[in-house]
This record gives C-alpha cells, sequence and structure tokens, in this order.
C-alpha cells in the first residue's frame, strides 16, 4: 500500500525522510508524473510512499543580499522567470522551458534532482557557481553543484536528504548569453544549450562558461575559463590576435564535448552548434 504524507513544516519533512526509506518526495511532480504514468485515463502508479512538500515554506522563498543570492528549491520556473531581480540567463532559461502550465507548477529543485544533461536550468546554474543547500535530520551541508550531479539522472543525495535551496554570488554581470536549441522555443527538449557570463569583481573580470546536452554531465572547465582571461586580459596595452585565441579555447571546449545521437538530434550536430555558439559568444564578449 502507497502512504501519502502533507507535511506543513520543513522539520517534519525531514521527520518524515528519516523515517521512511523508500519515499519519493514531489513538488511540482512534472517529470515524476510522466515518468510513473500508465495508459491513458489512469492515474500515475508510484510504488513508495509520496512525500508532498510544494506547501512547505522554507522552500518558497527567493533571498538577496549584497554578497548572494538564495532560491528555495519549491520556487516555480514561473516565479523564476518573473523575478527581475534574478540573473538574466537563469530567467530567460526558465522562460523558454515546457508550457506555461508547466511552468507555474514545476520546480527549481525538481530541475536539479531530475539531474538530466539536458536541464535547461542547469548551464546557468553551473556558469553561476551554483552551490545546493542539504539537509536532513542531523546534518547541513553545501555541496557545488558540479560535484552534486554524477551522471544523467544520478546525484549524491541520500535518502534522508532534501535540497531545501540553491546558493550563489549576488554578481556583477557584465554581458551574459543564453541559447537553447529545440524544435521550438519551448514545449520541447534541448538539443543542446550553451550560456556565457563575464563578471566584474572589482577590478578582476571573470568568465563563465557552460554547455548543456553535449556530454554525461554540463559541461564546464574553470581551467580553460582561467586560459580565457589570462591570454585575452592579461596585458591591456597589448595588441593580440583574439580570433586566434578563440580558435585555441575552442579546441579546448572541443575535447570536452562527447554528444550522442538520439531522437532530437545527431551527435555532430549537437558538436557543431555547440562550438558554433561558443565562437560566438567569444566574438561578442571579446570584440
Amino acid at each position: 500500500m502507497v502512504n501519502s504524507f502533507i507535511p506543513s513544516t520543513l522539520d517534519e519533512t525531514l521527520e518524515l525522510l528519516n523515517k521512511h526509506n523508500n519515499i519519493t518526495i514531489i513538488a511540482g511532480g512534472t517529470d515524476l508524473m510522466v515518468r510513473n504514468k500508465r495508459w491513458s485515463g489512469t492515474v500515475p502508479k508510484f510504488n513508495d510512499n509520496i512525500l508532498l512538500v510544494d506547501n512547505i515554506n522554507d522552500l518558497r522563498d527567493v533571498h538577496f543580499d549584497d554578497e548572494f543570492i538564495k532560491i528555495g528549491s519549491g520556487i516555480t520556473l514561473t516565479e523564476i522567470a518573473e523575478n527581475k531581480r534574478l540573473p538574466s540567463i537563469l530567467r530567460v532559461a526558465a522562460e523558454e522551458m515546457a508550457s506555461p502550465a508547466i511552468r507555474n507548477i514545476a520546480t527549481i529543485g525538481g530541475n536539479i534532482i531530475n539531474a538530466s544533461p539536458a536541464g535547461d536550468l542547469l548551464p546557468p546554474l553551473y556558469a553561476l557557481d551554483s552551490k545546493l543547500v542539504i539537509k536532513s535530520t542531523s546534518s547541513t551541508r553545501i555541496v557545488p553543484i558540479k560535484d552534486f550531479i554524477t551522471g544523467p539522472g544520478k546525484t549524491i543525495i541520500e535518502k534522508n536528504e532534501l535540497l531545501v535551496s540553491i546558493l550563489f554570488e549576488n554578481y556583477n554581470i557584465t554581458y551574459d548569453y543564453y541559447k537553447k536549441v529545440g524544435t521550438r522555443n519551448s514545449t520541447a527538449l534541448s538539443k543542446l544549450s550553451f550560456c556565457g557570463v563575464k563578471i566584474k569583481k572589482g577590478e578582476k573580470e571573470e568568465v563563465r562558461i557552460a554547455f548543456g546536452a553535449v556530454a554525461p554531465t554540463i559541461v564546464k572547465s574553470e581551467r580553460i575559463e582561467n586560459q580565457i582571461l589570462d591570454e585575452l586580459l592579461k596585458d591591456a596595452n597589448k595588441i593580440i590576435n583574439v580570433k586566434h585565441i578563440n580558435e585555441k579555447i575552442i579546441k579546448e571546449y572541443d575535447k570536452l564535448i562527447s554528444p550522442i545521437t538520439d531522437q532530437r538530434s545527431t551527435k555532430e550536430y549537437r558538436r557543431i552548434t555547440s562550438l558554433k555558439l561558443l565562437e560566438d559568444f567569444l566574438t561578442r564578449v571579446f570584440k
């Protein structure tokens, strides 16, 4: 027999997770309902107990201060798209996902936990060097998102833990770039996606780049990002061949990209298109 639990507080939620070994957490449920669907006209079938967390206030807060932005894991895609204080790359990614009805109930936490290489919010979250706040009854840990997702559909979260919020610095973003390539602008899974940002930190500039749906996990390389700045920004008075440097950077990312062919696209299309988007970003940000 499958039981459903509807806790009213975060503490109650964590207690239930600690008590039940096999329990399915549902916030919006847009992925889980499809994954557990049966034939037409019948309700989805779940084998484990169900924990409904869509009404937990502690998961529905967005907090801003001078240093950090914190987004509750229960915030919906619509709320992200409409919050003008959030970074543009995150808002645009949310706005281009799915249909209005799904955006109204699907959550940022669900998109992360689903851990799909084609997850639309993941490239912006990687580019922002996001960290995830994960709680259980006995501990709180903060994990970089790049360490949290280990493969398609795989994360390091334990059965008694809950993703509570997403945390990233309140950056001074001087340029941002987000492109999703799909059959349509929305209501379609990504063939691939790309985002890049240029960030100002005092006198220092940083570049962040992330690719989606071209490898088992999101492609992001701090080594290459640092290489871009080392070569382009080390001497403002020196005349540099930006085109030549861009070609070197593109070759480095090409080594990390390993797309597959599936029903949405071919691996060669994904590879070529993602590198073209990278080239366009580099040309725009360092023109």
